[in-house]
C-alpha cells in the first residue's frame, strides 16, 4: 500500500498541497486530492462526461496514505496559531 508514495506524480502532488497547507491563511484543496482525482488531461472538464469528474471512491483503501498525509498536516494546521492569520 504504500507504494503509492513512491510515484512521482504523487510526490509533486504531495509537495503542492503541502505548501498549500503549511500556508498561512485558508487553504483551498480541490474536491479529490485525497484520492488523487485525475480528469485524464481534460484541463476543462465543464462539459465532459461523469466519467472524467466522478471522484472514484473505489480507490479510498489504495490512496489511505495519502489521506493520511493529508490528515497529519491538517492536524498540524490545528495545533499551531502559526498557520492560521488573524
Amino acid at each position: 500500500m504504500g507504494k503509492v508514495l513512491e510515484n512521482e506524480t504523487v510526490k509533486r502532488s504531495l509537495l503542492a498541497n503541502g505548501i498549500v497547507l503549511t500556508s498561512q491563511g485558508i487553504p483551498f484543496i480541490h474536491a479529490g486530492d485525497e484520492v488523487l482525482r485525475s480528469k485524464y488531461g481534460d484541463h476543462n472538464s465543464y462539459k465532459s462526461l461523469d466519467a472524467i469528474n466522478q471522484i472514484r471512491w473505489a480507490d479510498k483503501d489504495k490512496f489511505e496514505p495519502v489521506m493520511d498525509y493529508y490528515k497529519g498536516l491538517i492536524a498540524l494546521r490545528k495545533q499551531h496559531l502559526a498557520f492560521r492569520m488573524e
